[in-house]
């Protein structure tokens, strides 16, 4: 067996990470779906995604219902200040509290130029971010997006994370 006839007809030898086997151009990508509220989707990457106009384009994203959960739509990215990142922020019409999810990503290319297409589940909740919001006097947009919207998920999502109980009543 020479170096050409490596498995699966592929070279032999040092890939990038210094590994001994098949050479490989680019590491498998993955993600990690996490629920902000029960119209936002985060997603986590683990690398990084260019910021194009195929990072906007809605028809890259997909999410489709499993189990007999309400069928949802994705409705837009929001905007980052970036030419690549990690992290995505989908929004989506209202989910089904209990409902199965899964979502997938196609069309978005790395920093490297390699295609991105990913799939991760997700079980709709009511979050803490959901209840914060709620809470929000009628005056404030709220809408996801926004200012508001942002404070208000970074707080929430960060208190969950870190497994924190925040309480809605202050003093006793």
């Amino acid at each position: 067996m020479s170096k050409e006839d490596g498995y699966g007809l592929q070279q032999w030898g040092l890939d990038e990470w210094g590994s001994v086997g098949p050479s490989s151009l680019f590491p498998p990508i993955t993600v990690t779906v996490t629920q902000i509220t029960q119209t936002i989707i985060r997603f986590d990457l683990s690398t990084f995604v260019v910021v194009n106009d195929a990072y906007y384009d809605i028809s890259n994203f997909t999410v489709t219902a499993q189990n007999g959960a309400d069928p949802i739509k994705a409705l837009h990215i929001l905007p980052v200040n970036d030419i690549a990142t990690t992290t995505l922020f989908l929004v989506t019409s209202f989910s089904e509290l209990g409902g199965e999810y899964v979502v997938a990503i196609t069309g978005l290319s790395t920093k490297r130029g390699a295609p991105v297409a990913v799939t991760g589940n997700y079980r709709s909740l009511r979050t803490k971010t959901d209840s914060l919001i709620r809470s929000v006097p009628s005056h404030y947009d709220a809408r996801p997006g926004t200012i508001v919207s942002a404070l208000l998920g970074a707080i929430g999502s960060e208190d969950s994370r870190i497994g924190g109980g925040f309480s809605y009543y202050v003093g006793e």
